[in-house]
């Protein structure tokens, strides 16, 4: 009974340990281990020599009859943590015409002019790399000897933020044009207190991860993500028409919309405008299935993106009509075998011998 109800739970039953038992002498080492051969790999071509240091010896040590060999070189490995404190002297001129100071740029990285770029460097790959704490990174340079408080650390982690969203969205671009296909999903999170979607893109190469500022997943937040966030636009033609009717928007609306600017770019904030002098009647509701099939018919025009050809996801409403092509996870219909309550035993014994759900595993 206590394995039935475990079953109903959608739980496993207690597993079948089988009693001691004597056995013959398996306690030979070769019928135990198996070794696996084994090469050593050489490091020494991946490492490039920084210098090169002779040792010589004490000749007055040696026999007399010690004849010369050359030498034997040992590669050794080594880490230097050292402290530095630049003084850049920027050449200065005044002119009395413009009554303005003119100073000598400081060279690239070196801008706020406090810490260089190889310190702030350090500071992200120990904090974000390493998990150390603020404190503790506090703790490792002032070791070092640098002059440097906790709240410094911290505008480093915090401020300048804007090269690695840079960075972030090119990869995001190099990843999308990688492969026609992508997988994508989306999770509730909650940011600051507040309920918000991630949508996760991805494939083989890469990763990518943008948080949306909305509390309900939608098609029109997937596009957005899908055009270059925030870049995406607005745009109703034919192929927008064409989606509002499918979606059976009320042919009032349709009609009305006509006067909407055709064949051009228009951001949210214009189309929601367009909305309140134009149409101030129209729901909430409907501009939100407007907007979206606008949002869709510009990411299938725009071409500063490489469009998603083949969408790999499960079969919520938000992903269809993106991509031409839609291909379902097979990896969720493991979460349905989960609730499967088996009823003949040799399931049942099956169920209890699989580390998966109903014997399905990877190689399935």
């Amino acid at each position: 009974m206590r394995d039935e109800i475990n079953h109903l739970k959608g739980e496993q039953s207690k597993p079948n340990i089988r009693p001691n038992q004597k056995q013959g002498d398996v306690s030979s080492e070769k019928e135990r281990h198996v070794p696996t051969p084994h090469q050593k790999s050489s490091q020494r071509q991946h490492l490039v020599i920084s210098r090169t240091q002779t040792l010589t010896l004490d000749k007055s040590n040696l026999p007399p009859d010690a004849v010369s060999k050359g030498y034997s070189e040992v590669l050794v490995q080594e880490a230097v943590f050292e402290t530095a404190v630049i003084c850049f002297k920027r050449e200065k001129y005044y002119a009395a015409s413009t009554k303005q100071t003119y100073l000598a740029a400081l060279p690239a990285g070196y801008d706020d002019g406090h810490f260089g770029p190889k310190l702030r460097a350090w500071v992200l790959s120990l904090y974000f790399d390493s998990h150390m704490s603020e404190a503790k990174i506090h703790q490792f340079l002032t070791g070092l000897g640098l002059f440097i408080s906790v709240g410094q650390i911290s505008n480093m982690l915090i401020y300048q933020q804007a090269p690695f969203a840079t960075e972030s969205a090119d990869v995001f671009e190099a990843g999308l044009a990688s492969s026609p296909w992508q997988n994508v999903d989306d999770t509730s999170t909650r940011v600051n207190g507040v309920n918000q979607v991630c949508q996760i893109v991805c494939n083989s190469l890469y990763t990518f991860y943008c948080t949306c500022t909305v509390a309900h997943k939608d098609r029109q937040r997937v596009v957005q993500v899908l055009a270059g966030n925030p870049a995406l636009a607005y745009r109703y033609d034919s192929a927008a028409a064409e989606y509002l009717h499918k979606y059976k928007l009320p042919l009032k609306w349709q009609v009305l919309l006509k006067i909407l600017p055709t064949n051009r770019s228009m951001s949210e904030v214009e189309v929601i405008s367009w909305f309140k002098a134009n149409l101030p009647e129209l729901s909430e509701g409907h501009q939100r299935l407007v907007l979206e099939a606008m949002g869709l018919s510009y990411y299938h025009t725009q071409t500063q993106v490489p469009q998603v050809q083949l969408l790999v996801c499960d079969d919520a409403p938000q992903w269809v009509g993106i991509a031409p092509e839609i291909g379902l996870c097979w990896v969720r219909a493991a979460r349905h075998c989960k609730k499967l309550r088996p009823v003949l035993a040799s399931h049942r014994s099956s169920w209890t011998a699989s580390s998966q759900p109903c014997g399905i595993t990877t190689e399935n």
